[in-house]
């Protein structure tokens, strides 16, 4: 045989698998597909209320943050080390 009656024949079983793969897909995505919505809502429902805790909590995340960088700033005034700290010293 040439190389090209095999290339023939070789493209000819691979576009065969394929299509046989693909229709296997069909009918087995069809068959689950009812399963699938409901999974797919439940994920839904569980990723919203994931952002929505999220949403929540990240202000007061932020907020606490802030209250521990201003506790900070002063317990560093306390000491007497703030301006050490905070501003660099200039060379002249």
């Amino acid at each position: 045989m040439h190389v090209t009656s095999q290339l023939v024949i070789l493209s000819a079983i691979f576009l065969l698998t394929v299509g046989i793969g693909d229709a296997m897909w069909v009918v087995f995505a069809g068959s689950v597909r009812g399963c699938i919505e409901k999974i797919g809502k439940l994920r839904n429902r569980i990723a919203g209320g994931f952002l929505d805790g999220l949403g929540h909590a990240w202000p007061r995340q932020q907020g606490r943050k802030q209250r521990l960088d201003r506790q900070t700033t002063h317990d560093c005034k306390q000491l007497g080390s703030y301006d050490s700290i905070s501003r660099p010293r200039r060379i002249v």
